[in-house]
């Protein structure tokens, strides 16, 4: 025992002297402590160089033709090995030295290059897992070689190792091989969903094979700094949203370059998924040294043949909602929503609110679905299922279909019973839209007719389609309501003036608003006033006193048949828009035709409350006056004519007109 220390001391002085031979090996060895190491956590030794006769220097680092030399110190800058990417190939000089290990000198002979992984002793002699083919150099009496390399599988702490028939050499740095990008794929064919969880394949990728997984790429990329996977909603400009980063997933493990992570985004739009990782390249020092460009993921070599340091990798995936969900409200088109006048106007219509949302995988409110954001452009067809017999033909031949001129929807089209809106992207508000159109059926003002209801449950939502093809379903019927039309018109009886003196010239007329309901399928419970509807005049219309606004219908200009609306030059005028229901105008007769005088007052009146039996283009609706000054109207005036509820008897003695 006291003999081996003897020699071990021995050989020890001899390394100590920097000089070391082996004859039998035909080589000398130089041993030199490296000073640029870091001690991590992880299965590589530390990796202290043997000086021999070869070395693997990047190419024209040595510059051998000029009489250059190789430094035995394995820091210096020209035995720097940079950081490689594989299946990129790179050119390196291998290099034949004279006893010295740093002087170049011709030799001949066959030598084996491989490039392997450094064991975990950090001893060469061990280090023998390939990282590349094997590739054989034929020297002949040359001082070095250039060759070309490809590395095929990523490594922390990779060497190049030389072998001779005499002698078993590894460079004097070590350096890492990365892979050149992080690829994302879904593995799903259609739509990504939001709040939905899906199997993503992560790949750690070859240079120029985005596909390929990196072998012995094995690394566990969580939420640290170095190594962190993550989502990030991008928005585009002009969207108020918050940008969120989120966690991919607690860990993305990967294994030989790859791995099968199942990824949950809780809400729609695009969104980058990261992947980087900055620790790979720290283990050879790489980054420490400067072999590698810090804080770069570039694949190309800059002016000193250096990559990034950097794996990186990104790409970016649009979340799309579920579906879209639909509720519909119908109600009537009067200020007090208890009728709706049968027009062709908008203006008179019956409202249909539309709330469309678009939800997420089990339910939630996509809420990025916003205006400017991740909303678009939405078309609803709407139809009306349910045909009934009318007074005049059927509800689905009949139907009109509107719009609301668009601050929420556009008519797109209408065929028959159906009607397409446009709802623009911009009127959704955090997943949600109230879209507002209205119907109506087509009124004929020569032909009267009863009132019809018209429900909800009546219509269906056919289509709900974006222009990212998420598609939506129909309203919950659960809860049904009615919507009322009537047949409207204003009316004013015949107005009779009896009067002595001066009074006979100027007199009141009320013009009141009324609905039609008479014959076999009038259903008086209808009328907006119901059963205790009352009339004034004619036994089919009832006045409407739920005709409580403007915007129901109003009488706007009064004025005699043929006249000019100009006081001066009508024998007898009238106070235009008068208001109320009744609406009473002041008639004022100039006297000049004498008496009695008799003539027709036109009232021209909302286009929906127009009727005339004989004139289909007619504008306004007519009554007669009568002036009369042989004294005081013994009987009672039209004017003053009670008011009568429905179960009053008509009197056939007055005209009906």
């Amino acid at each position: 025992m006291k003999y081996v220390e003897k020699i071990s001391k021995f050989i020890a002085l001899f390394i100590m002297a920097g000089l070391f031979t082996l004859p039998s090996l035909g080589a000398t060895f130089r041993e030199i402590q490296a000073s640029r190491h870091v001690d991590y956590n992880n299965s590589f030794g530390i990796y202290t160089p043997v000086i021999g006769n070869y070395n693997s220097v990047r190419a024209g680092a040595v510059d051998v033709d000029y009489g250059d030399s190789d430094p035995l110190e394995p820091e210096h800058a020209k035995n720097a090995l940079y950081t490689q990417i594989v299946a990129k190939a790179f050119n390196v000089d291998i290099i034949s030295f004279d006893n010295d290990n740093k002087t170049p000198i011709a030799w001949s002979g066959d030598l084996t290059l491989s490039i392997v992984e450094l064991s975990s002793s950090g001893d060469c002699s061990e280090s023998t897992s390939l990282l590349s083919d094997l590739v054989v150099l034929n020297f002949s009496n040359e001082k070095y070689k250039s060759v070309t390399v490809t590395p095929t599988k990523a490594s922390r702490n990779a060497l190049f190792k030389m072998q001779t028939a005499t002698a078993s050499i590894c460079s004097r740095d070590t350096f890492a091989i990365r892979p050149a990008t992080f690829n994302i794929d879904s593995n799903e064919a259609g739509l990504l969903v939001g709040n939905h969880l899906y199997n993503f394949t992560f790949t750690a990728a070859h240079e120029g094979a985005p596909n390929t997984p990196s072998s012995n790429y094995t690394q566990e990329i969580g939420n640290s700094i170095d190594k962190l996977a993550s989502m990030q909603l991008k928005v585009p400009a002009g969207c108020t949203l918050p940008i969120h980063v989120e966690d991919i997933n607690l860990s993305v493990p990967f294994v030989d370059g790859e791995v099968s992570v199942e990824v949950l985004y809780p809400n729609v739009g695009s969104v980058e998924f990261k992947l980087s990782d900055n620790e790979w390249t720290v283990v050879s020092a790489d980054q420490s040294k400067g072999d590698c460009i810090d804080g770069s993921a570039q694949n190309s070599s800059d002016d000193s043949g250096r990559v990034g340091c950097l794996i990186q990798g990104s790409k970016s995936f649009h979340f799309f909602p579920e579906k879209f969900t639909s509720t519909l409200s119908l109600e009537n088109g009067s200020n007090d929503k208890s009728f709706t006048y049968l027009s062709n106007q908008r203006e008179m219509s019956a409202p249909l609110k539309l709330n469309i949302t678009a939800t997420l995988y089990g339910g939630g409110v996509a809420t990025n679905y916003t205006a400017g954001c991740f909303s678009r452009n939405i078309y609803t067809t709407l139809s009306l299922i349910v045909d009934k017999t009318l007074s005049n033909g059927t509800s689905q031949t009949r139907i009109n279909f509107f719009d609301d001129l668009d601050v929420t929807s556009h008519l797109n089209n209408q065929i028959l019973n159906s009607a397409t809106f446009l709802t623009t992207e911009n009127k959704f508000i955090n997943g949600s839209s109230n879209v507002k159109v209205s119907i109506n059926f087509q009124r004929n003002q020569t032909a009267a007719e009863n009132p019809f209801t018209i429900a909800k449950n009546d219509f269906n939502i056919t289509q709900v389609i974006d222009t990212n093809g998420v598609q939506g379903s129909d309203f919950n019927r659960t809860n049904d309501v009615n919507a009322t039309f009537v047949y409207g018109r204003t009316n004013a009886s015949r107005q009779r003036y009896g009067c002595a003196g001066l009074s006979c010239h100027e007199n009141n007329a009320n013009i009141y608003f009324e609905s039609f309901c008479f014959g076999a399928t009038c259903n008086r419970a209808l009328l907006p006033n119901g059963a205790s509807s009352r009339k004034i005049n004619d036994a089919r219309w009832y006045i409407n006193d739920n005709h409580t606004s403007a915007t129901d219908g109003n009488v706007t200009i009064v004025v005699q048949k043929d006249g000019t609306n100009i006081d001066a030059n009508d024998t007898v005028d009238a106070d235009d828009n008068p208001t109320g229901n009744p609406s009473t105008t002041r008639i004022r007769y100039d006297m000049s035709k004498g008496y009695p005088y008799k003539t027709t007052i036109q009232n021209e009146a909302s286009p929906w409350l127009i009727y005339n039996e004989s004139d289909p283009a007619a504008t306004r609706n007519e009554f007669q006056v009568e002036f009369n000054n042989a004294g005081v109207w013994s009987g009672k005036y039209d004017t003053e004519t009670t008011t009568k509820n429905s179960s009053a008897k008509d009197t056939n003695r007055r005209i009906i007109w």
